[in-house]
């Protein structure tokens, strides 16, 4: 499994849709030999819904870098017209050059999106399309745990699953109501793990604020780095955690940032380091 530190999901961005243009070609290049489609006189399959990316709300496009050089993209569309109200997502396209394949990329770039976008999920495939089917079962399988439904239509195969996954009870040691405890120790919001010792617990951030956001944890409840001072032990193995995952995203960005918070600018009460790189992607 290749280094989550190194993963990037960029926003597309209308400066680089030229590239995910050329990316979608080689997209539409591998599924001709499962949907038989031919490139037009001007030789190029094309893509009808590229411009929709930047024009209708509930559309998202990122560009996937790994070590500071694009591996792929995905297209993810929020579908609102369903029967039980909700807005569901799709993974409208999905693709990762060939070069990154088979090595576990592509299963941590599916579970970070579903982790970004929680709530109802729905993944096609094409009918003919064995590797992409292969491919999403493992990864909604290991995933959700098993717990998803799979449908055959007239389009292909399509699976239906929940992320986060159905909530299981909080952890008898903590009642609290912060984040980290209440969520991700618990199992409600399922992460992408970037490390994980005896105590300590890093992984990509769900909502994350650079391009490369990491956060680490004790896996028992402390509130801050002010109520640590007794346990000195749990304090090097933090640290030794924030080490390694910095110098891992030092080594593949060039710098990152080290942050833990405290008082009114901690907002969840329970100690973390944030780690991350790039520019910020919101204000």
């Amino acid at each position: 499994m290749p280094p989550a530190s190194a993963l990037e999901l960029r926003p597309a961005t209308i400066d680089t849709k030229p590239v995910l243009r050329q990316l979608l070609e080689l997209c539409q290049h591998d599924y001709s030999q499962f949907n038989g489609a031919d490139i037009s006189q001007h030789g190029h399959f094309g893509y009808d819904y590229l411009d929709n990316y930047w024009t209708e709300p509930g559309r998202f496009a990122f560009i996937v870098h790994y070590r500071q050089q694009i591996a792929g993209f995905a297209l993810v569309r929020r579908l609102e017209q369903h029967a039980d109200g909700a807005a569901h997502h799709a993974m409208a396209e999905f693709f990762i050059l060939r070069k990154y394949r088979r090595q576990g990329l592509g299963s941590m770039v599916a579970q970070a999106l579903f982790a970004r976008f929680p709530g109802t999920w729905i993944v096609g495939q094409e009918p003919h399309n064995q590797p992409a089917q292969r491919f999403w079962r493992a990864v909604i399988a290991h995933y959700t745990s098993g717990q998803y439904q799979e449908h055959m239509t007239a389009d292909g195969p399509r699976q239906e699953f929940q992320s986060p996954p159905e909530p299981s009870k909080p952890s008898a040691a903590y009642a609290g109501t912060d984040f980290y405890c209440d969520q991700v120790l618990s199992g409600r919001t399922a992460v992408v793990t970037v490390h994980e010792t005896a105590g300590v617990l890093a992984f990509q951030h769900t909502r994350p604020h650079w391009p490369v956001h990491i956060v680490v944890i004790p896996k028992q409840h402390i509130a801050s780095l002010l109520d640590i001072s007794s346990d000195t032990t749990l304090l090097q193995e933090l640290l030794a955690v924030v080490q390694q995952v910095a110098a891992e995203v030092v080594a593949n960005h060039g710098g990152c940032h080290v942050v833990t918070n405290l008082g009114t600018y901690q907002d969840s009460k329970h100690l973390h380091w944030h780690i991350g790189a790039g520019e910020p992607l919101r204000s």
